[in-house]
């Protein structure tokens, strides 16, 4: 097996890169085949309410991808919903394990949520800054 392939030779470059590996351990097993991997994930995170995250995400902000539905915000409905869509859209990576696909599927949702994060965020940013530059300015 050639060093690239050895598992944890990723993880360990990036320690080296840090310059943590004084302060970091890493043990890498595999669960005992007695162990019932899916019950342990059950118990450890609620894969069917993020999934359902994932899709309230994406069916409160999906009408937003059709531009003339943004060109019907005004720029502070864009701030606001440029805000929103960031306050929720950051939850994710504290609440989605992100295992590989071979222990479990992904959440049905994920990939269109992170699709339309990456669609409408930016394209919320013009009338969105116009608008709190606006309120800046007048504060000041």
């Amino acid at each position: 097996m050639d060093r690239a392939a050895r598992p944890g030779t990723r993880g360990r470059r990036l320690l080296t890169e840090l310059d943590v590996t004084e302060y970091v351990g890493v043990l890498l097993g595999r669960p005992a085949g007695l162990v019932d991997f899916h019950a342990v994930l059950d118990r450890a995170w609620d894969l069917p309410d993020l999934a359902a995250r994932y899709r309230s995400f994406v069916t409160e902000f999906a009408c937003y991808a059709d531009p003339a539905a943004r060109a019907a915000l005004d720029d502070r409905a864009a701030l606001v919903l440029r805000t929103r869509l960031v306050h929720i859209f950051r939850q994710f990576p504290t609440i989605d394990p992100e295992l590989p696909v071979d222990l479990v599927a992904p959440p049905d949702c994920r990939a269109d949520a992170v699709a339309l994060f990456h669609d409408l965020y930016p394209a919320l940013a013009v009338p969105a800054r116009r608008y709190f530059d606006l309120q800046v300015e007048e504060s000041t």
